[in-house]
């Protein structure tokens, strides 16, 4: 029974147009299937329930800037499996209308400021796991 807790996007989150979220991979990561209670600012005093969710999706992908056309731009690796030779781990670099339907689903209006805010907030090179969920049409039920 996962806890997500939220600081932006409320009214993407209670709309129902974000239905997902990318977090740093936790020690138990969440499984399709999981219920997930949804927060508005954990442990601060106008902490809110949105509501409970029921986990639809995971999967694990790695966010990286690259120049492109003298522009930073979003490089976005999705997590296939072990790879057969040596173990080695086996990434495939997600389209750029992949990329921006990932950036949209959590929010972003599109690929700039989806890459400024992962910058800003946990840097690039990291691991993360994209949680997306069964969307309800009224808020804290199931």
């Amino acid at each position: 029974m996962p806890l997500l807790g939220f600081t932006v996007f409320k009214d993407k989150i209670l709309d129902g147009s974000k239905n997902q979220t990318i977090r740093k991979l936790r020690k138990y990561p969440i499984k399709i299937d999981d219920k997930l209670y949804l927060y508005w600012h954990t442990r601060q005093k106008d902490c809110e329930k949105l509501g409970e969710r029921i986990c639809s999706d995971v999967f694990v992908i790695q966010i990286h800037s690259e120049y492109w056309g003298g522009k930073q731009r979003p490089l976005v690796l999705r997590y296939c499996g072990l790879g057969k030779a040596n173990n080695l781990s086996s990434w495939d670099r997600l389209t750029g209308e992949e990329v921006l339907d990932l950036a949209k689903r959590d929010g972003f209006q599109g690929l700039d400021d989806f890459l400024e805010w992962f910058i800003s907030h946990n840097g690039t090179g990291e691991t993360y796991q994209v949680i997306r969920w069964s969307s309800l049409s009224e808020k804290g039920t199931t």
